[in-house]
């Protein structure tokens, strides 16, 4: 087993084996130090290689870089090239700054810096700040031989951050040091200190959401495989855990509302059940050989106990997002075909090819549809065969912000469409600006990506952050 490692840009916060730096007009970098962290590494039973000679590599100043380019009509405010990424997750705080938290390997360039991956087998762990006007304030980089991933990041009231990772062997988060495999929740300053880790062996951690009270709930994984075994893992703001309840069921999206209950949504077909029985809730099934996917909505107590619940049906439904409102309640994003029923009520017509619903869902659970995305021709009447699905979705001040993908003119139903040519090779997608009535304010191309955020704070959209496939990390301006 090799060195496990953290690396920073401050010289006092250097790691581990090894430290970047400034020396006048150079970068040094240096391998092979013992420290105490180090020592700590050894004595948690981790093998690190150490006591070599230190090789010490002078790195150029780099030339200015240029500024980043235009991406479709999106404006792109800072941009960083890796030689492989992924796994991209954002969150933004009150002010307007963004945290970024992702899994690279290879090396890059980060405020004049070269961060690098232990090797390029491995992935490694950046989390990064950038300010509103997308100005880096600090980066940190946790490193280990095996393969480490960022699994989600999440701002709290009190100005800390959650991340969430899953580590291969073990990892070092200064001044802490985990042991073992599975997910991982560590608790951050917005200075970038880590304050608290805690390991959960042999389990991952598919999904996250913070909590009100700064706390955090968890959905993990138990038996290493997605869709069975599932439990809801409820942490307190020290990140101790305070309940747990199973869930067995795929494709799930949940958000805390202001009262502290829990809003989910999943789906189920012929390929699976949703089974909520052992918190208090219902089996749903479908009948065999039937082809739909349906989705379900449910609310769950403080306790993780279920509440209430409402079925969502069209000919296909595909949940893509389930986030909090500016009432206290939430808003739910899918791609549908057909007509779109609540409980066996048709809430809104059919369409022709994959549509957007948009609905609103009060505290209680009582749904409210918004509105219908569709693709249309000229004449403003429905295209056969043309489809617009959802990416992404958040909140945004006012209103709703969505990423999509569309292959042509966008209608909400209301007045002129927005006319899209549409991109037959699917290198476009078009970032939406939606009031509260769902009413289409705005589209706009931007260039597809392989992961994407719209980090937002309190109702307030701090813009897009964009992971494309060439492992460009571009962040765009709110």
């Amino acid at each position: 087993m090799g060195q496990l490692m953290v690396r920073s840009p401050d010289r006092e916060r250097g790691v581990s084996t090894t430290v970047h730096h400034r020396l006048e007009s150079t970068a040094t970098r240096a391998r092979g130090a013992t420290n105490a962290r180090c020592k700590a590494a050894i004595a948690a039973g981790l093998s690190v290689f150490l006591g070599c000679d230190a090789e010490v590599e002078t790195i150029p100043e780099p030339d200015p870089e240029p500024p980043p380019p235009a991406n479709g009509d999106v404006d792109v405010c800072a941009m960083v090239s890796f030689e492989g990424a992924e796994d991209l997750w954002a969150t933004a705080d009150a002010n307007g700054a963004r945290y970024i938290a992702l899994t690279f390997v290879g090396s890059a360039e980060l405020g004049g810096e070269k961060i690098s991956s232990f090797d390029n087998d491995s992935g490694d762990i950046l989390v990064a700040k950038f300010d509103s006007d997308c100005e880096l304030q600090w980066w940190r980089v946790y490193g280990a031989p095996y393969l480490q991933r960022a699994r989600a990041i999440s701002i709290r009231n009190d100005g800390e951050i959650w991340l969430a990772g899953e580590v291969t062997v073990g990892i070092v988060l200064d001044p802490h040091t985990l042991t073992g495999s599975g997910g991982f929740v560590a608790r951050i300053s917005s200075e970038g200190d880590v304050l608290s880790a805690e390991l959960f062996d042999g389990i991952s951690i598919e999904r996250v959401a913070p909590a009100p009270d700064d706390g955090l709930l968890l959905l993990t994984d138990d038996n290493g495989t997605l869709g069975t075994d599932l439990t809801f893992r409820r942490l307190d703001p020290l990140g101790a855990e305070i309940w747990s309840a199973p869930f067995d069921g795929d494709n799930l999206h949940f958000a805390f509302g202001a009262d502290g209950r829990i809003a989910g949504v999943a789906s189920f077909d012929f390929n699976g059940d949703l089974d909520l029985s052992q918190v208090g809730g219902p089996v749903l099934t479908v009948g065999e050989g039937a082809s739909h996917t349906h989705a379900y909505l449910f609310l769950l107590d403080g306790m993780g106990q279920y509440v209430d619940g409402h079925q969502l049906d069209a000919q296909n439904v595909g949940i893509q997002s389930l986030h909090g409102d500016d009432r206290g309640g939430y808003v739910v994003a899918a791609t549908v075909v057909g007509d779109v029923a609540v409980d066996g009520q048709v809430s809104l017509p059919v369409g022709t090819g994959n549509d957007v619903w948009l609905g609103r869902l009060a505290p209680n659970l009582a749904v409210t549809t918004i509105g219908r995305l569709g693709v249309v021709g000229s004449d403003s009447a429905p295209v056969s065969g043309r489809d617009i699905s959802v990416a992404a979705a958040g909140p945004a001040e006012g209103g709703e912000r969505m990423l999509v993908w569309s292959g042509g003119s966008i209608s909400d139903g209301n007045g002129a469409p927005f006319e899209i040519e549409g991109d037959s090779t699917g290198a476009f997608q078009y970032l939406l600006e939606l009031d509260d009535a769902a009413e289409l304010l705005d589209a706009r191309p931007i260039l597809r990506a392989e992961a994407w955020s719209l980090p937002e704070h309190n109702g307030h959209s701090a813009g897009v952050v964009h992971l494309e496939s060439n492992s460009t990390l571009r962040l765009f301006s709110p």
